[in-house]
């Protein structure tokens, strides 16, 4: 009893359980009375398990371990740097072993293959066949409006004496009814073996889905690919010389198909042939040698096309998250004559000077800056003085032209004597005029050997010191400092 409330009781109803531990629905002897058994059920738990293959869940995100038939979900989709995410697959869907296997026969024929005979529209397998000695792979997709397909497996006079380990990818959802039809051929043995039925999802649908009234325990797979980088090459102002190979918007481009030239790298690997080679697609720039590859037209980071430990990371880093392309330029540097002494080599105005009167070989002073090219002496009428020109050759263009100047060496024979002082003489007595002249700089040059800008008198003077021994022209000194007294 209670103050200030008010109860009724209304259908209780008594019910008969079984005792813990015990069997369930006992009847005892002595039992009397009509009696209505319902049924009591729990969902069976069904285990779920997960071969990411390297790959992981993103943070926050988990996939169940369990579920029962009343469950719906779909599963979050792991991730991997290089790879794209292709699926999942449950292993060991469906198992076939050893189906058939024939021996030889000393007469009549002997089963060659078999088929797969499927009734679906639409399904995806994919195989890995062993043919004796030789391997076969690869990744096959059907769709079929109507009727049935055949799946052939050394079958139609194929010499293939054994087939192993076939899998089969279904498209999820699909009710697939299957028979093996073997064909005879004489003279072939067939064996077949290990052949896998495996659970493949829905193309446009969503991977991992478990719907209301999937049943058993599974593992499922991640199915990875590696991510694709392509790479395209860019002349960068070569030209190209090819039966091959052509250039549209200064892209490489095949003549067959004007479609663009592009390497295929994947991630974790490297073309054992590393980037093209510039001379494989008949790529060159009169004047300049080929230094490498660069990220930019400028240049970037150059790689070199000889370099084999280039991954396709280094290349683009975006091929961590997906597929994607890299346009790479060719990098040229201008082939130069370089001083290998104290010449002076005046790339402006085409000169060189800083060379000892009565030299023999120009080569004892410069070199080229880059193979490729080669260099060409050519003496004036009165030999290797003031006026011979030295000249850069590629590919039997002239890419560059020096004119050499001796101080000093007004005539060109190389050596400073009385003979080159009668021509100063006249020069400042204004009775010869050449080194006046357009396109004679390097005479003028050559008779202002004090580097005051004027062929006067004061050369004149220091020209008779050094013809009587009093003084000498340093070479590779600047203006006032090249003549030196005794």
């Amino acid at each position: 009893s209670y103050t200030d409330q008010e109860f009724i009781v209304r259908n209780i109803s008594f019910y008969e359980s079984t005792l813990p531990g015990g069997p369930w629905g006992i009847m005892k002897a002595g039992t009397t009375g009509n009696k209505t058994y319902t049924a009591v059920w729990e969902a069976t738990p069904y285990t779920l398990k997960y071969n990411l293959d390297g790959g992981v869940l993103q943070s926050g995100k988990i996939n169940p371990t369990t579920y029962t038939i009343n469950d719906s979900f779909i599963l979050n989709n792991p991730v991997k740097e290089g790879y794209t995410f292709k699926g999942w697959r449950i292993d060991s869907y469906t198992t076939v072993g050893n189906k058939y296997t024939y021996t030889n026969k000393t007469s009549g024929n002997r089963y060659s293959g078999f088929k797969i005979q499927l009734y679906s529209y639409k399904w995806e397998y994919l195989f890995n066949i062993a043919t004796g000695t030789t391997s076969k792979s690869g990744t096959y997709t059907h769709s079929l409006d109507t009727g049935n397909y055949y799946l052939n497996f050394g079958a139609n006079g194929s010499t293939a004496d054994d087939c192993s380990n076939v899998k089969i990818y279904l498209e999820k959802g699909k009710t697939y009814n299957y028979s093996w039809i073997m064909d005879s051929y004489t003279d072939q043995e067939f064996i077949v073996r290990n052949i896998s039925f495996y659970e493949s999802t829905s193309p446009g649908g969503p991977w991992g889905a478990i719907t209301t009234g999937t049943v058993g325990s599974r593992t499922y797979t991640a199915n990875w690919e590696a991510n694709k980088l392509y790479v395209h090459y860019n002349a960068n102002g070569g030209t190209i010389t090819s039966d091959e190979f052509k250039l549209k918007d200064n892209l490489v481009h095949y003549i067959s198909n004007d479609s663009k030239v592009g390497q295929t790298w994947t991630y974790g690997s490297t073309p054992t042939y590393g980037l093209t080679d510039c001379a494989t697609f008949g790529l060159s720039k009169p004047g300049y040698f080929f230094k490498g590859w660069g990220t930019t037209a400028t240049g970037g980071t150059i790689y070199s096309q000889v370099d084999t430990t280039i991954s396709a990371t280094d290349l683009n880093s975006y091929i961590k998250t997906g597929d994607c392309a890299v346009t790479l330029y060719a990098i040229w540097e201008k082939i130069e004559l370089v001083s290998d002494t104290d010449a002076v080599i005046d790339n402006e105005n085409g000169l060189i000077f800083g060379i000892n009167e009565g030299f023999e070989n120009i080569e004892d002073y410069v070199s080229l800056s880059a193979d490729g090219a080669e260099i060409e002496f050519t003496p004036n009428e009165n030999g290797n003085g003031t006026g011979s020109v030295v000249t850069i050759v590629d590919d039997g263009e002239e890419i560059a032209s020096y004119t050499i100047v001796i101080f000093g060496d007004y005539n060109g024979d190389g050596i400073i004597d009385t003979e080159d002082t009668s021509y100063f003489a006249s020069i400042a007595n204004f009775e010869l005029f050449d080194c006046y002249e357009e396109g004679n700089e390097h005479l003028f040059m050559a008779a202002d050997i004090n580097g005051d800008g004027a062929v006067d008198n004061m050369d004149e003077e220091d020209m008779y010191a050094v013809a009587n021994f009093e003084a000498y022209i340093d070479q590779k000194a600047d203006g006032t400092y090249r003549v030196v007294r005794y």
